[in-house]
C-alpha cells in the first residue's frame, strides 16, 4: 500500500516508479518470495493495475493483471479478487482494439465471464459493485460501436459511483466516458468529463494523476464552481451536448423524438410494443418494464420486456387480475387517481407493502405512468429496478410523462395500421392521413432542431431478420455522431428481396432527419404502392423526397438530398440502380463495378423530373456471387496523413477478402479501418454491407 501511495502522491521518480523511502518496488517483491507470501504480491500487483490503467499505460496494466491472475486463489476469501475482476475487464478492454481477431474473441469472452461474476455481485451488494458493473459494460458498449447505449451507461456508472462514493471510480469512470467523447469528435462534452475527473481525482488524493492531466489537457481544467458539470447533475448521453446547457429539455425531447421514429417505421402492434417498452426501460433506467393497456373498460397485460433479455414478450392480452408479477393494488391505484407513482423501496412503503407481489419479490425501485389520451387513461406503464433504491428520480419521471403521452397517440396510430387491410374501401383516405401525419411529423422534428436538439436516426433492420432472407451477409456501420445521415433499409415483398444503402446529406442532424425521411418514403414506394423496378423506385424516391422538402417550389430553402445504391434480389439476378454510388460484386477473384447514375436523389434540380437506369447482374447456377454496397464513409476515410482510403483501396481489400465467410470479411475490413484510421477521427458515417448468393 505504501508503495501504490507514494506513486499516486508524486513521490517517486515517475509514474511507473512504485517504489517509497522505505522499499524499492523489487526488493519488496523479492522479500515477498524469499518468505513465500504470494497473497502481499497479489494484492500489489492488483492495485498496481488501477494506478497503470489510470495511466493510460495499459499494456503493461493488462501484463499485470494476468500475472495476478495466476496467484488470485492466494487471497482466498479478501476483497482483492473482486476487485481484480474489475480492474482485468478494464485492461482487456483497453487492449482489445490492438490484438488479433483470435486474441479479440479471448478477450471478449473473458470479459464476458468476469461481468457474469459481477452482476451476482451486483445484485447482493448494488452499493459496492453495480457502478463497476455498469463501467464494464459501458466499455463493452463501446467496443461493439453501440454509442447510444455506451453513452448512457458512461453516465449511469458516474452516478452509481458517486453516489456511494466511489472517488477512485468515478473519476475513471469520468476519464473513459472523455476518452469516448473525443473519439466521437465531441470536444466539448469531452472536456466536462476532464474537468470532473480532475476534480475526482484530486478528492482521492491522486496528485500525480492530477498534474498528468493537466499537462495534457490544461485547456479543460477550471477550478471548482466554474463549467457546466455539477456534482448535483448528470451529463446527457442522448444529444451532442451536456445536459445543463439545455437545462433538461434535450433528454425529454430526444427521448420523445426516438419513440416517434420507432412508430413511424412500424405498422405492426406488435412490433410497435417491442421498440416502445426498449425505449422506454432505456430511458426510465429500469430493469424491467410491463405495459397494461385499458380495453373496454378492464386491464389487460400486453407487453414485458427486461434488460436481462434482448426481446420484449409481446403478449396476447393477459387479464391483469390474473397475473401473479405484478403490484395488483398499486397499478389499480394508479388508474384511479391517473397520477404518476414512485415508490424509492416498495418493500418498506407501508402503503404497498403488503400488496402479494411486493412482499414476495421484495421489490425495491417503482415508477407506475399512467398512459392517458384527451383526459382518460388508455394504460399503464410499470417499471421496477431491484438493484437500488431510488433508481426513479425526478428527471426520470419527467421523461415518462413525455414518453407516456407520446405511447397513447402511437399505440392508437398502430391500432389504425392494424386495421388498414381490412378496409379497402377505406384505403384511400387512410392513406392521404398517413401522409398527412408524416407531414405534421417532419414540421415537430423541423421544430425541434430550431432547438439544437438532435434527431435520433431511423429504424434499421434487425440482424436477425437480415440473416433469415440473406444465407450469408454482413453489415459494417460506424455513425459518426451518435445519429447518422447513413442508414440500410430492408424489405421482402413478392418472391423478392429489397435492399439499401443510403447516404443523406450531411451526418448528425440534418442527417438523422434526411434518413426518417428516405426510409419512410421507401416503406410507402415498395411495401405500400408495390413498385419493384430499382430504377423507377429511385424515380419515385426523388420526386417524393422533393414535395416533402418542397424543393419543387419557386425559392425553396432546402437542398438536401441522398445518394443511394439500390438492389433487388431474385432467384436467378440481382436488379440494380444507383444515385451517384455504384454496385461491386465479385467476378472470379476479381472485383467488378457498376457505376450508378450520376444525379443524386433531391436536392437543386433544373429538370422537372429524373430518370434512373436499372442495370441487371445474372446469377450462374452452380457459382457464387458476393456483392457489396456502400456509401461514400469507408473510402473518404483518411489516416493521419490525410490520404484516403479510395475506391481503389476499397476494391484491393474487398478482392482480399472474398474467399472468406461473410462474418470473417467484416472483421478483417473492421480491423483494417481501424489500423489506418490510427486514431484519426472519423470523416463521415461509414456503411459498408455485404452479401453472398
Amino acid at each position: 500500500t505504501i508503495l501504490i501511495l507514494s506513486n499516486l502522491r508524486g513521490e517517486t521518480g515517475s509514474h511507473l516508479d512504485f517504489s517509497s523511502s522505505e522499499y524499492l518496488e523489487k526488493e519488496y517483491i523479492d522479500l515477498c518470495n524469499d518468505h513465500q507470501s504470494l497473497a502481499p504480491i497479489c494484492t500489489f500487483k492488483v492495485m498496481k493495475v488501477r494506478s497503470l490503467l489510470m495511466y493510460g499505460e495499459y499494456q503493461l496494466a493488462l501484463q499485470e493483471a494476468e500475472e495476478a491472475n495466476n496467484m488470485i486463489l492466494y487471497l482466498g476469501g479478501q476483497y482483492g479478487p473482486l476487485e481484480h475482476n474489475f480492474l482485468y475487464s478494464l485492461a482487456l478492454a483497453a487492449n482489445y482494439k490492438k490484438v488479433s481477431p483470435d486474441l479479440k474473441k479471448e478477450y471478449l469472452k473473458k470479459i464476458q465471464e468476469n461481468q457474469k461474476q459481477l452482476f451476482i455481485l451486483a445484485e447482493s451488494c448494488p452499493e459496492n459493485f453495480y457502478h463497476k458493473y455498469l463501467l464494464v459494460d459501458a466499455e463493452l458498449a463501446k467496443l461493439e460501436y453501440k454509442n447510444w447505449k455506451a453513452a448512457r451507461t458512461y453516465e449511469a456508472a458516474i452516478r452509481e459511483a458517486r453516489k456511494n462514493e466511489f472517488q477512485n471510480d468515478e473519476a475513471l469512470a469520468c476519464e473513459n466516458a472523455a476518452m469516448f467523447w473525443l473519439s466521437k469528435g465531441s470536444v466539448k462534452i469531452a472536456g466536462e468529463f476532464i474537468n470532473e475527473a480532475f476534480h475526482r481525482y484530486g478528492l482521492w488524493g491522486a496528485n500525480l494523476k492530477q498534474s498528468m492531466l493537466k499537462s495534457k489537457f490544461p485547456e479543460f481544467i477550471r477550478e471548482r464552481g466554474t463549467g457546466l458539470l455539477r456534482t448535483h447533475r448528470t451529463i446527457s448521453s442522448t444529444t451532442a451536448a451536456a445536459t445543463e446547457v439545455y437545462s433538461g429539455q434535450t433528454l425529454d425531447l430526444q427521448s420523445v423524438l426516438k419513440s416517434s421514429t420507432a412508430i413511424s417505421g412500424e405498422i405492426k402492434l406488435e412490433n410497435l410494443l417491442d421498440k416502445l417498452m426498449k425505449i422506454v426501460i432505456e430511458n426510465a433506467g429500469a430493469q424491467r418494464g410491463v405495459l397494461i393497456l385499458k380495453k373496454e373498460g378492464k386491464l389487460y397485460v400486453e407487453a414485458e420486456g427486461s434488460i436481462s433479455k434482448d426481446d420484449v414478450e409481446v403478449l396476447t392480452g393477459i387479464p391483469l387480475g390474473s397475473s401473479k408479477n405484478l403490484p395488483i393494488s398499486l397499478i389499480y391505484y394508479v388508474e384511479r387517481t391517473k397520477e404518476n407513482l414512485v415508490l424509492r423501496n416498495a418493500n418498506q412503503d407501508e402503503k404497498f407493502n403488503k400488496d402479494e407481489y411486493i412482499k414476495n419479490s421484495k421489490t425495491k425501485s417503482i415508477l407506475c405512468a399512467p398512459v392517458i389520451k384527451q383526459g382518460e387513461i388508455s394504460g399503464i406503464l410499470y417499471l421496477e429496478n431491484n438493484l437500488s433504491e431510488g433508481a426513479f428520480t425526478s428527471d426520470r419521471l419527467q421523461i415518462m410523462n413525455i414518453l407516456s403521452s407520446q405511447a397513447a397517440i402511437s399505440i392508437d396510430n398502430a391500432l389504425l395500421y392494424a386495421n388498414m387491410e381490412e378496409k379497402v374501401r377505406e384505403r384511400t383516405r387512410e392513406l392521404a392521413q398517413a401522409n398527412a401525419d408524416l407531414e405534421l411529423k417532419n414540421q415537430r422534428i423541423t421544430d425541434s432542431i430550431t432547438y439544437s436538439l438532435n434527431i435520433q436516426q431511423a429504424i434499421l433492420p434487425s440482424d436477425d431478420t437480415l440473416a433469415k432472407n440473406l444465407r450469408e451477409q454482413f453489415v459494417l456501420f460506424r455513425p459518426k455522431d451518435i445519429v447518422s445521415g447513413d442508414f440500410y433499409w430492408f424489405s421482402k415483398k413478392e418472391g423478392s428481396v429489397f435492399l439499401a444503402a443510403v447516404d443523406c446529406t450531411g451526418h448528425g442532424v440534418p442527417g438523422a432527419l434526411m434518413s426518417m425521411i428516405g426510409n419512410t418514403l421507401l416503406n410507402q414506394i415498395v411495401n405500400e404502392a408495390g413498385i419493384k423496378d430499382p430504377g423507377k423506385v429511385l424515380e419515385h424516391l426523388n420526386r417524393n423526397v422533393r414535395q416533402a422538402l418542397k424543393q419543387d417550389t419557386l425559392g425553396a430553402n432546402s437542398l438536401d438530398g441522398m445518394d443511394i445504391c439500390f438492389c433487388r434480389i431474385d432467384e436467378d439476378k440481382v436488379l440494380f440502380a444507383g444515385a451517384k454510388r455504384p454496385l461491386y460484386f465479385s467476378k472470379g477473384d476479381k472485383i467488378e463495378e457498376i457505376k450508378g447514375d450520376r444525379h443524386s436523389i433531391g436536392g437543386r434540380q433544373k429538370e422537372d423530373s429524373r430518370t434512373y437506369s436499372t442495370r441487371e447482374v445474372k446469377l450462374e447456377k452452380g457459382q457464387s456471387t458476393m456483392f457489396y454496397l456502400t456509401t461514400d464513409g469507408y473510402m473518404d476515410q483518411p489516416n493521419p496523413q490525410r490520404q484516403r482510403i479510395t475506391s481503389k483501396g476499397l476494391i484491393r481489400h474487398l478482392e482480399s477478402v472474398l474467399s472468406l465467410p461473410a462474418h470473417e470479411q467484416k472483421e478483417r475490413l473492421s480491423t483494417f479501418l481501424d489500423e489506418y484510421q490510427a486514431g484519426e477521427i472519423q470523416r463521415d458515417d461509414i456503411t459498408l454491407i455485404g452479401f453472398r448468393i
